[in-house]
């Protein structure tokens, strides 16, 4: 391992930069009584997110800004259908909780 790779540093730092991206989209959301506002506020927190943390990635590590913030924005979005269209597969399996292991599917649910 070289003198620069520092694990805790690496785990600490993952923390906090998660628990901050994870914050923003919910308190741009927290405070909209109206449901379809919140989702596009979401959505539109997420995306600035997304691109000022991967602009910000990109400065601390050498790179081009746009690139850095292009990557990081298409991975998010990505991450982002993948989970909704996984949890919609979900729900639609653990729906009639039938048998043995659609209901451990369904305890694994909730």
């Amino acid at each position: 391992m070289d003198e620069l790779a520092n694990p805790l540093q690496a785990c600490v730092t993952s923390a906090i930069a998660f628990s901050i991206g994870a914050g923003m989209p919910l308190l741009g959301g927290a405070f909209i009584a109206d449901h379809m506002t919140r989702i596009y506020v979401v959505i539109a927190t997420s995306t600035a997110a997304l691109i000022l943390f991967g602009a910000t990635g990109a400065y601390l590590g050498g790179a081009k800004l746009w690139k850095g913030a292009l990557r990081v924005l298409i991975g998010g979005w990505l991450a982002m259908v993948s989970g909704q269209t996984s949890d919609s597969t979900l729900e639609a399996l653990c729906t009639p909780c039938s048998c043995v292991a659609v209901a451990v599917c369904c305890m694994a649910k909730s």
